[in-house]
């Protein structure tokens, strides 16, 4: 026990040693300055105990106080293809303000975590998911172009008249996220919150966007893929994949933060239903090689579309693994596993189509060969 103790002291005396050389070796550099009467430190006051107080004698904001007050204020900003942080405006006219509290949401609920809570708060946006995929089997298949001089735009090829139609839908949302009067609005309608997930706010939020930079990327990818597809399988068809993708994208995201008890990240932006019409393409050529079109042949890569999906749906798992917070990637693959299933579905049903084309055909063959076996039998 002596021999403990006497090892003990030692170290004890090594370690004060040591603090006393680091200590002279600051002094001598520079860095550190003995102060007198120092009542909470020997080695005096430094820079982070000045920020530690400054932040200590700060008021308390809970995160439900957080999200109101940000919800107000244009919500959240939106990064590129991912989730919201808290963003401030930095107007301060007396109209600004009025409309800012007009706009907060006080219907929020952050306390309750149990999982009637949970199951209750996802119900509402389960039944409206059904009901909004049915909507678009109905109007794939039901779906009848209008003759050229119904249309809008009769000289714009459907295409381009389709994708141009959501882009300006988006254009608009977000032109109404810097207007005031519409706060209130947009946040109840285009801003998907998990406290208080509000049912059109599934689909809403699919044509919402607070960055231009995001609306930007998004509807460039859109122009780009959308239009191609669009000319693959039709308006009627191509809408379906759009709306499903975009809505069953929120629907993951929300019950991934719903389940995980995360109440106060928002989200909004056209990705998801992105991700399901770039899935749709790439299946439906899943044979075929894409290259980038602006590149010379000698320098752009030919990309298998199959391999293409995959690479697209493996990032996105890396994402989550690795816990990249700034992009739902939880949306993305919902958008991903949407447009495949609706291509897979377009592929079979067009598949029967054939089958059932070429079975009339051979009967109608077989039958000729009936008729004119009678024919000859009754001469």
């Amino acid at each position: 026990m002596d021999e403990d103790a006497a090892i003990m002291r030692r170290i004890e005396e090594e370690a004060r040693e040591s603090d006393a050389e680091l200590l002279a070796n600051a002094e001598r550099i520079g860095i550190y300055k003995p102060q007198e009467n120092s009542e909470t430190s020997k080695y005096g006051k430094s820079g982070l105990d000045s920020i530690r107080e400054h932040y200590e004698n700060q008021p308390i904001k809970s995160q439900a106080d957080e999200i109101r007050n940000a919800s107000s204020d244009s919500a959240m900003i939106q990064h590129p293809h991912g989730r919201a942080v808290l963003a401030r405006r930095s107007e301060s006219a007396e109209w600004v303000k009025r409309y800012k509290e007009k706009a907060k949401l006080e219907d929020l609920d952050f306390s309750d975590v149990s999982w009637t809570t949970k199951v209750v708060r996802l119900l509402p946006s389960t039944v409206f998911v059904l009901a909004v995929i049915w909507f678009c089997l109905l109007l794939a298949q039901n779906y009848v172009p209008p003759p050229k001089q119904a249309r809008l735009w009769p000289d714009m090829p459907p295409a381009a008249a389709t994708i141009i139609t959501i882009i300006l839908i988006n254009a608009t949302a977000v032109v109404f996220w810097r207007a005031p009067p519409m706060w209130r609005f947009m946040n109840k309608y285009f801003l998907l919150i998990p406290a208080r997930p509000r049912v059109w706010s599934l689909l809403g939020n699919t044509f919402s966007h607070q960055s231009p930079a995001h609306f930007f990327g998004n509807m460039l990818v859109l122009w780009f893929i959308g239009t191609r597809l669009h000319d693959d399988i039709g308006r009627g068809n191509f809408l379906a994949i759009y709306l499903i993708g975009g809505v069953f994208a929120s629907y993951v995201s929300l019950c991934r933060f719903v389940l995980t008890s995360n109440l106060v990240t928002t989200s909004l932006g056209a990705s998801g239903a992105l991700t399901a019409v770039l899935a749709a393409w790439c299946t439906i050529h899943s044979g075929e090689n894409f290259r980038i079109r602006f590149l010379p042949p000698e320098l752009g890569p030919i990309i298998s579309l199959n391999l293409l999906l995959v690479v697209l749906v493996g990032a996105e798992i890396v994402g989550i693994i690795r816990g990249y917070r700034r992009i739902d990637h939880w949306a993305h693959l919902g958008g991903y596993a949407s447009g495949f299933a609706g291509a897979q579905a377009l592929k079979y049903r067009a598949r029967k189509k054939r089958e059932e084309a070429h079975g009339t055909t051979k009967m109608s063959e077989h039958m000729g060969k009936v008729n004119r076996i009678d024919g000859i039998s009754g001469s």
